[in-house]
C-alpha cells in the first residue's frame, strides 16, 4: 500500500512539473555581435544580429508608432480573397510601394489553408475585415496608432434604417465556397458569386476601421440575382436562414450601417478604438511581460517547443513600439523555439508576443531582397504580410550621415571595415554605401582609416570615435578598443611552398575571448628575403631554405620560422621494390615478398578481413594534395586501400578508397576535409602506413603489380591565395549585393576554373566548379554570414591564377 501511494504521489508532482509556466530568461545562446543597425525609414529601426556560439542569426526590427511619418499595415496577396496562388514577399513590397506610400520592410504573417486560400483567424487590413471573426489573440493598431493584444471576441452586424439587424457570419470566402448566411464581400473578394440568395450592393460612405464607430452605407442595388464586388462598392449576400431577414426592411437609397466591434475579453486588455490593422496571433506566447498560461502553453501539442524559423512580433508596454524578430534555418542559424525567441523579445522591449507563422514561411524582406534564408531553403509565396510603410513626402537631399552600426569595439590591431549611409532628412537611406568621406579618429592613437573605409586599430586600449565627413555633413561612430592581454601567433613555425602563401594567424586573447588581429600592421623582416618573406601579412616562399622572420608594432614583437620546400609536380614516395622497407602485418596472408618488379606476392588463406599492412611511418615533403599507387590487379584482390596518416598536430587519420572508386587501377586520396583543401598548419603529413583489404577467395602465388607510388603537388599558381592585395590587370572582379559574393571575370575562351572564397585568416569558405564560356562571366558564391569583413575570390584555370579582395560592410 505504502509503494501505491508512493508512486501517486511522484505522478502528481510529474504531472504538476509539466504544467509549470515557463520564465522568461536569457537564452543560452552565447555573446551578441551587432553586424549591421542602422535606421531604414522615420521611426523604423533595423538590426541584424549574430551569436556566434550557437549559431544563430536575428534580424530585428523597432518601429516608433509615435513617428507620423510612418504606418504599419496588414496586405492581402494579391488584395484579394481567396488567394491561393499568392505572393512572395518580395512581390508584398513591390506591388504596395507607391509615390508617398514605400515599404520599408516587410515579412509573412501567414496562417492559412491552403486549399482554402484564406487565412486562419481574424486580420484587418485598413480598417476592413479580411475573413473570419475567429482567432486566439490579435494584434492590433489603432488608428491615433496605438499597439495593443487582446483576445479577439467580435460583434459583427448590419442594421437596417428601421433598426433591423442582421449577425454577419463570414467576409468574402473561401475558394472551397461560400459559407455563412450573412456574407459581406468587400473590396477583398476575388469570386465571383453565384449562390441563390438575396444580394445588397452598398457603398461606404465613412472610412473604415475597426471597433469604432459604425460605418454607413448607402445601398445602391437589391437583387434576388448575384451581383458582383468592384472597387467602389461591396456586395451582401443574405441566404438560407437569413434570406428573408431584411425583406420589407431594405431598398436602393436606404443607408445602412455595419458594426465591427470587438466585444468583452476572456483574458486582457480592452482593445483600442479605431483599430486600422490587425493581425491574428496564434497564439498570445507572452502577455503583460510573462507568459501567457493558458495561451502559448496550449499550442497544437507542444508546438511552443518545436525548433524552427520564425517570425514574432510584440509591442511595449506604453503600446508605442511594435517589434518584430525574424530567424532562419540554415547551417549558419539553428532554429529556436518560441519559449526562447519571446524570452530574448521581452528582454529587448516587448511586453508582449504573439506567434507568427515559422518554417517555410518565416521571411523578411527589405529594398525587395530576402534578408534571410527561408526554412526550406527557398521564398515560398505567403497568403498576407505586414509591412512597415514611409508616408513621407519625396526628399532627395542629403540631410545626414550615419554608420552602418551604432557603435563598434574591436580589439586592438585589428581590420574593421566601416560603411557610411546617406539619409535625407525623413531617415530615409539615399546612399547605402556612401563613397568619398574623408575620415578622422579621435584621439589618433585610436588608430586610423584608410582609403578604402577599412578601420585599423591601434595597439592600445581606448575609447574614442571615429568622424565621417563628406560636403559638410558628418557622423561619429564610437568606438572602444579592447584589450588584448596576450598577443600571439598562432603557429610559430610554418611549412610553405611556392604556391600556397598562407596569412599569418596572429591572435589576441582577453577576458572577452580570442580575437583574430591585423598581421599587416606589423613590420616584418626575413633573415634571408631569398628564402622566405612576408608581404601583405602573407608567408611567401622563394626557394628551399629557413628563414627567420621578425615583426614589430607599437613595441610587440612576433617572430615565426618558416621553411620552404619546393617541390615538382609528383615525388615517388617508395620504389616499391624491398620489403625490408617495410614492417608487415598480414590477416589471411602468407609467404608476403616485394621483388624488384615492385611485385607484392603472396598465398591467400582462409579469413573473415583478409589485409596485408606495410607500416612505413614516411614524412612527406613540402605540401602535397593527393598521393596514389597504382594497382595492376585484374582478379580483383584488392577491395579497398586505407592511407594511415599523422598531420604536423599529432592527429592520426585514416583515408579509404574503395576499390570501385579507384580510377584505372590508381587509388587516390586527396587532402581535403569538407571539401576544403587542408590548412598549411597540417604540414607536414606523415604517412604511417599502407592497408591493403582483400577479398576473402583463398589460393596460392597471388601476384599484385604496385606501380606510380607518389605524392602530387600544385604546380605554381593552381591554388592557395597569392596575395591579398587586388591585381590591378586582374579581369576578375568581385562586388556583395544580397547576401552574397558576385564576381565577374572575362575569359580568353571555353575553359575549367575553380572560384574560391577565401578569409583572410586563410579559411576556405567554400569552392565550386565552374565552365567559363569566351567573354564575361557573372559567378556567384553562397551568402556570407558571417560579421562584415575583408574576403579574397581567387579564381583558378589550367595555366593561371587570379584573384581580387572583396569587402563585406
Amino acid at each position: 500500500m505504502k509503494r501505491i501511494l508512493l508512486l501517486s504521489i511522484v505522478a502528481v508532482f510529474t504531472a504538476m512539473a509539466s504544467l509549470a509556466i515557463d520564465e522568461v530568461k536569457e537564452p543560452d545562446w552565447g555573446r551578441a555581435e551587432i553586424a549591421e543597425s542602422y535606421m531604414v525609414g522615420p521611426g523604423i529601426h533595423y538590426q541584424k544580429i549574430l551569436f556566434r556560439e550557437k549559431p544563430l542569426i536575428l534580424w530585428f526590427a523597432e518601429v516608433d508608432l509615435s513617428n507620423p511619418y510612418n504606418k504599419v499595415e496588414q496586405v492581402e496577396s494579391r488584395n484579394s480573397v481567396p488567394d491561393v496562388a499568392r505572393w512572395d514577399l518580395p512581390t508584398f513590397y513591390n506591388e504596395n510601394s507607391h509615390e508617398g506610400h514605400h515599404v520599408k520592410l516587410a515579412w509573412n504573417h501567414d496562417f492559412f489553408s491552403y486549399d482554402g486560400g484564406m487565412n486562419i483567424g481574424n486580420n484587418i487590413s485598413n480598417g476592413q475585415m479580411t475573413r473570419t471573426p475567429w482567432g486566439r489573440s490579435m494584434l492590433g493598431i489603432s488608428k491615433d496608432k496605438k499597439a495593443e493584444v487582446f483576445y479577439p471576441a467580435m460583434d459583427l452586424h448590419l442594421t437596417a434604417a428601421d433598426g433591423t439587424i442582421v449577425n454577419i457570419d463570414y467576409f468574402n470566402s473561401s475558394a472551397w465556397g461560400t459559407e455563412g448566411d450573412c456574407v459581406y464581400f468587400n473590396t477583398f473578394n476575388s469570386r465571383t458569386v453565384g449562390d441563390d440568395g438575396l444580394y445588397i450592393s452598398v457603398q461606404a460612405m465613412d472610412e473604415w476601421t475597426v471597433n469604432g464607430d459604425d460605418i454607413r452605407c448607402k445601398v445602391l442595388e437589391v437583387s434576388e440575382s448575384p451581383l458582383q464586388t468592384s472597387t467602389a462598392n461591396d456586395v451582401i449576400l443574405l441566404r438560407g436562414s437569413k434570406r428573408h431577414a431584411w425583406d420589407g426592411h431594405v431598398q436602393a437609397g436606404d443607408v445602412i450601417t455595419v458594426t465591427q466591434r470587438f466585444t468583452s475579453n476572456a483574458w486582457g486588455r480592452t482593445a483600442p478604438a479605431y483599430i486600422l490593422n490587425g493581425f491574428h496571433g496564434y497564439p498570445s506566447i507572452v502577455h503583460d511581460g510573462k507568459f501567457h498560461d493558458g495561451e502559448y502553453n496550449d499550442f497544437e501539442n507542444g508546438r511552443e517547443y518545436e525548433k524552427s524559423s520564425r517570425v514574432m512580433a510584440g509591442i511595449s508596454q506604453d503600446k508605442t513600439k511594435l517589434y518584430i524578430v525574424t530567424t532562419e534555418m540554415s547551417t549558419a542559424s539553428q532554429a529556436v523555439d518560441c519559449v526562447e525567441l519571446a524570452s530574448w523579445m521581452v528582454l529587448h522591449g516587448a511586453w508582449d508576443v504573439v506567434n507568427f507563422d515559422s518554417g517555410g514561411s518565416a521571411t523578411i524582406c527589405m529594398d525587395a531582397e530576402m534578408l534571410n534564408v527561408p526554412g526550406r531553403g527557398a521564398v515560398r509565396p505567403v497568403r498576407d504580410a505586414l509591412i512597415a510603410v514611409s508616408l513621407a513626402p519625396t526628399d532627395k537631399d542629403m540631410h545626414h550621415l550615419a554608420f552602418s552600426k551604432e557603435e563598434i569595439g574591436p580589439t586592438v590591431i585589428s581590420l574593421t571595415p566601416l560603411r557610411v549611409m546617406g539619409y535625407n532628412q525623413y531617415d530615409e537611406i539615399l546612399e547605402k554605401d556612401l563613397k568619398g568621406c574623408s575620415f578622422t579618429c579621435e584621439p589618433a592613437e585610436l588608430g586610423y582609416v584608410d582609403d578604402e573605409a577599412m578601420f585599423h586599430s591601434g595597439a592600445k586600449a581606448v575609447e574614442g570615435k571615429i568622424i565621417a565627413t563628406k560636403d559638410g555633413l558628418t557622423a561619429e561612430l564610437p568606438v572602444k578598443l579592447q584589450a588584448a592581454d596576450t598577443i600571439y601567433s598562432v603557429y610559430d613555425k610554418y611549412l610553405v611552398d611556392a604556391v600556397r602563401k598562407p596569412l599569418v594567424q596572429i591572435y589576441g586573447e582577453s577576458v572577452d575571448g580570442k580575437f583574430a588581429l591585423d598581421p599587416t600592421a606589423f613590420a616584418w623582416t626575413s633573415t634571408d628575403n631569398g628564402v622566405a618573406t612576408i608581404e601583405n601579412g602573407c608567408i611567401v616562399g622563394h626557394n628551399n631554405g629557413v628563414a627567420s622572420l621578425h615583426g614589430e608594432h607599437a613595441g610587440i614583437s612576433l617572430d615565426i620560422e618558416a621553411t620552404v620546400e619546393i617541390a615538382p609536380e609528383e615525388i615517388v614516395i617508395d620504389e616499391m621494390t624491398d620489403i625490408s622497407h617495410f614492417d608487415v602485418a598480414k590477416s589471411g596472408a602468407t609467404n608476403i615478398t616485394l621483388n624488384s618488379n615492385a611485385e607484392l606476392c603472396f598465398d591467400k588463406t582462409s579469413s573473415r578481413a583478409p589485409y596485408i599492412k606495410l607500416t612505413m611511418n614516411k614524412r612527406l615533403y613540402s605540401l602535397p594534395d593527393s598521393l596514389g599507387i597504382q594497382l595492376d590487379d585484374p582478379e580483383g584482390l584488392v577491395t579497398n586501400m586505407t592511407f594511415m596518416m599523422r598531420d604536423n598536430q599529432g592527429t592520426a587519420f585514416n583515408v579509404q578508397v574503395d576499390a570501385k572508386d579507384s580510377r584505372n587501377g590508381v587509388f587516390m586520396t586527396r587532402f581535403l576535409e569538407d571539401s576544403i583543401p587542408y590548412g598549411v598548419e597540417r604540414y607536414p603529413l606523415s604517412l604511417l602506413a599502407i592497408k591493403f583489404g582483400l577479398n576473402t577467395m583463398s589460393g596460392t602465388g597471388k601476384v599484385l603489380p604496385l606501380r606510380n607510388f607518389k605524392a602530387y603537388y600544385p604546380s605554381t599558381g593552381q591554388s592557395g591565395i597569392n596575395d591579398v592585395a587586388v591585381a590591378t590587370a586582374s579581369r576578375l572582379t568581385a562586388t556583395v549585393a544580397d547576401g552574397c559574393i558576385y564576381a565577374c571575370y572575362t575569359a580568353e575562351h571555353n575553359e575549367l576554373a575553380k572560384v574560391e572564397l577565401w578569409s583572410t585568416t586563410g579559411m576556405q569558405l567554400a569552392t565550386k566548379a565552374v565552365m567559363l564560356t569566351q567573354g564575361t562571366n557573372e559567378l556567384t558564391l553562397p551568402a556570407i554570414t558571417a560579421a562584415p569583413g575583408v574576403y579574397i575570390v581567387t579564381l583558378t584555370t589550367g595555366n593561371k591564377q587570379e584573384h581580387c579582395k572583396v569587402i563585406v560592410r
